[in-house]
């Protein structure tokens, strides 16, 4: 709102300012006015009534539009976090039966040399059994913590190109 001061009368507020400069068509008296280029719902160069999108702001739908995205992050969000929980439980129980091998591998090791041997343990017995768990399971850690970090890129990816209000 803008005020007005001239000699003829006090201060009088009068529509909202649209940076129009007076011309012949706008000068101290026209000024108040109403036209068809000021008011409320006018843009600030084209004169042209702002457009209201679902997203464009104050509007109710563009409020409930942010909540229906807020919720759909939220909930991609939670089934993350039971994903990667339960993914974690794997890991965690792969992690346990590699640390039994390796135990087991400790124990014929030790029997190995208890008699007073002092050669290796050879790779065809249970040793190499043993070593080969070792190492498909060291492999599978491996894969998993790849598979994990390749999934979030993917379920982030994806939410960017679903969710972008840019792109719909």
């Amino acid at each position: 709102m803008t005020t007005r001061n001239d000699d003829t009368g006090p201060k009088t507020e009068t529509g909202p300012d649209t940076g129009a400069k007076p011309g012949p068509d706008t000068g101290p008296d026209t000024e108040s006015r109403p036209g068809p280029e000021t008011g409320p719902e006018t843009g600030s160069e084209t004169g042209q009534p702002e457009e209201r999108t679902p997203r464009g702001p104050g509007g109710l739908a563009g409020i409930l539009a942010n909540c229906r995205l807020g919720l759909r992050v939220l909930a991609d969000e939670l089934r993350w976090l039971v994903t990667s929980g339960l993914r974690g439980y794997e890991s965690r129980q792969v992690r346990r039966r590699l640390e039994a091998e390796y135990a087991a591998l400790g124990r014929l090791a030790r029997a190995h040399l208890a008699p007073g041997d002092k050669a290796p343990l050879s790779a065809d017995g249970e040793a190499g059994i043993v070593m080969g768990q070792i190492d498909f399971l060291e492999q599978e850690l491996e894969f998993m913590a790849d598979d994990m970090r390749r999934t979030r890129k993917e379920m982030l990816a994806r939410r960017r190109r679903e969710m972008d209000p840019d792109d719909n």
